[in-house]
C-alpha cells in the first residue's frame, strides 16, 4: 500500500498519495532510464546525417553527361545520313539494273531507235565529214536497219556520209564509226554506266 502523509500549509491541501521511489532514483543526478515506451529518447528519432552538397562536382558531372549526350546524338545523325546515302545508292543501282534488262528486252524485240544511234555516232565525226566514214554494226542490226529503211537506206547513208558495214564483234545496240584518222563508238551499256556514275556522284554531293 502507498504511504500517506499530510502537508500543513497556510491553507489546507488535499492529501496526496506518493509512490515510494527506489533508492537509486532519489539522486538528483540520476540518468533517465530511457527504456520505457514513454521515454523522451525513445520518442525523439535521431537526426540522420545530412548529405554534403558539392556544387563544383555536380556541375562537372552534369557537363560530362551533356557531352556524352551530344556525342551520342552526333553519332546517330551520322549513322542516319550514312544509311540514307546508302539507300539512295542502292536505289540507283536497282534502277540501272532494271533499265539494263529493259534495254536487253527491247533489243531482242528489235524495238529500239537504231537509226538515231547510227546518226548520233556519225555526228561525233562531223569535223571529219569530208573523210570516208564506215559504220560498223552487228549483222542483225545491219539487217534491221536495211529492213526498216528499205529504199530510203541509200539516201540515209548518203546524207550521213557513211557506209554500213557488218561486224560480228560489235554487240547488238552498239555502233562504231571510223575514218582513216578518227573513230567514235556508241555503247548503250557504257552510256547507262555513265548515268549511274553521275547519279551516285549527285547523291554524294547532296
Amino acid at each position: 500500500m502507498p504511504a500517506e502523509f499530510t502537508i500543513q500549509l497556510s491553507r489546507p491541501l488535499r492529501r496526496i498519495a506518493v509512490e515510494p521511489l527506489p533508492p537509486g532514483d532519489m539522486s538528483p543526478f540520476a540518468q533517465p532510464s530511457g527504456c520505457g515506451p514513454n521515454s523522451i529518447r525513445a520518442q525523439t528519432p535521431e537526426a540522420a546525417p545530412s548529405d554534403v552538397i558539392q556544387p563544383d562536382q555536380d556541375c562537372e558531372a552534369l557537363q560530362h553527361v551533356l557531352q556524352a549526350l551530344g556525342l551520342a546524338a552526333k553519332t546517330l545523325t551520322q549513322e542516319r545520313l550514312h544509311c540514307v546515302e546508302q539507300a539512295k545508292r542502292l536505289a540507283i543501282d536497282l534502277a540501272c539494273e532494271i533499265a539494263s534488262h529493259l534495254v536487253h528486252a527491247k533489243i531482242k524485240r528489235d524495238d529500239y531507235p537504231l537509226e538515231e544511234i547510227v546518226g548520233l555516232t556519225v555526228r561525233e565525226l562531223s569535223s571529219r565529214r569530208g573523210a570516208e566514214v564506215s559504220v560498223r554494226l552487228n549483222p542483225q542490226d545491219k539487217a534491221l536497219l536495211e529492213r526498216r529503211l528499205g529504199p530510203e537506206l541509200e539516201s540515209f547513208c548518203k546524207n550521213g556520209g557513211f557506209m554500213p558495214v557488218s561486224d560480228s564483234s560489235i554487240a547488238r545496240g552498239c555502233c562504231v564509226a571510223d575514218t582513216e584518222h578518227a573513230g567514235a563508238t556508241y555503247r548503250w551499256d557504257a552510256a547507262l554506266e555513265t548515268v549511274r556514275t553521275r547519279l551516285r556522284e549527285a547523291v554524294g554531293h547532296a
